[in-house]
């Protein structure tokens, strides 16, 4: 599980803070949304050995480009 927080679509680029697992730790990720580069990556202590948090927030960012409307907060969760 990750929360996305103070979620941030401006033209040309996404962003937000993220926090694993309620962990207390934030990161942050940037996207171009024209090119889908990350811009920045600021990962926690969760993501350096593997990058599932990191691609989690980075595909629902990516779905969140298209709409209108973006909640300043959500949490994704898989199992």
């Amino acid at each position: 599980m990750v929360l996305l927080s103070q979620i941030n679509k401006q033209k040309g680029k996404i962003s937000c803070h993220y926090s694993p697992e309620n962990s207390g730790e934030e990161g942050y990720v940037s996207i171009d949304t024209e090119t889908e580069v990350l811009l920045v990556v600021q990962k926690t202590e969760f993501d350096f050995n593997t990058d599932v948090y990191i691609d989690k927030v980075v595909f629902k960012l990516l779905d969140l480009v298209g709409e209108d409307s973006i909640p300043e907060e959500l949490t994704v969760a898989w199992y």
